[in-house]
């Protein structure tokens, strides 16, 4: 946000995200409202826009949905998902599309700022569109889809690096899990 002149940018949260998306540039500075649910709260006071991304419906936030429906400040959907709330001052809202990530990379491109991408926000748009496509199985027919993908490609990421961290990236806790549910014959 920095190369459109936004320096105070807060990205909240309501809970704790997946252990596989721990290493994704950025997400040291995510405000978790369980965790600091008043940092919250002054980031949503001090707003003058919010920017819900890739939920439908505000009590998808639950325990947050108070402190982002009393917000004062204009706030955009963007979101892929059927049937969104359109209480926003902007909803753009394309259930055809195959994830939110797709629908930003697409914003960026029509407002001039695909030049200044950078490779860090290429792994994010990249990781979001393989995590929503169940690793392009589902939900990826259109061809755009991979016209964006070699643009990602081109700002320097590497698709197999961020496939590898995200489903080949198992806790000591979880491989125990699956080594006790597993049925043995």
């Amino acid at each position: 946000m920095q190369q459109i002149g936004k320096e105070d940018v807060k990205v909240c949260i309501p809970d704790a995200y997946p252990d596989f998306l721990q290493w994704l540039p950025g997400t040291n500075t995510l405000l978790r409202y369980d965790k600091r649910t008043k940092q919250v709260q002054e980031a949503f006071d001090n707003a003058d826009l919010v920017c819900c991304l890739d939920f439908n419906q505000n009590s998808r936030v639950e325990d947050m949905c108070p402190t982002l429906t009393q917000c004062k400040a204009k706030r955009i959907l963007i979101d892929h998902h059927l049937e969104p709330e359109t209480n926003n001052e902007v909803t753009v809202s394309r259930p055809d599309i195959s994830s939110t990530s797709e629908m930003v990379f697409q914003i960026i491109c029509q407002l001039g700022g695909y030049e200044e991408m950078t490779k860090e926000c290429a792994q994010c748009i990249y990781c979001g569109m393989m995590t929503d496509t169940g690793g392009f199985t589902y939900n990826s027919t259109r061809p755009e889809i991979y016209f964006i993908i070699s643009q990602l490609l081109s700002k320097g990421i590497d698709k197999d690096n961020i496939y590898n961290r995200v489903y080949h990236n198992y806790s000591v806790n979880a491989m125990r899990l699956r080594g006790i549910s597993l049925p043995i014959k």
